[in-house]
């Protein structure tokens, strides 16, 4: 059940990553975390990044300098990198 659910989530996140819907950029990231940390689904809504009840997908647009630690429903491998070559992680929800 447990792969079900996050093959499903999966499946959403690519889909709403075609239809461009809901997506943080990086640039995006440095602004709402200027000293680095963790970045989580339920901060990025708590600051308004995101919508609450969307699935959420990081993309490699724009630099991150700061190292942050992201969860996120999909990254871009773009986006994997630099946030890597900065210091952080990505791991994905589910």
């Amino acid at each position: 059940k447990a792969k079900a659910e996050l093959k499903a989530r999966k499946d959403l996140a690519k889909t709403l990553a075609a239809n461009k819907k809901l997506k943080t950029k990086e640039d995006k990231l440095s602004a709402l975390y200027p000293k680095g940390g963790d970045v989580t689904i339920d901060d990025l809504i708590a600051k308004g990044a995101v919508r609450d009840g969307h699935l959420v997908k990081v993309l490699g647009t724009g630099e991150i300098t700061v190292a942050v630690n992201v969860t996120a429903d999909a990254v871009s491998s773009s986006a994997k990198e630099k946030i890597e070559a900065a210091g952080g992680s990505v791991t994905l929800a589910g």
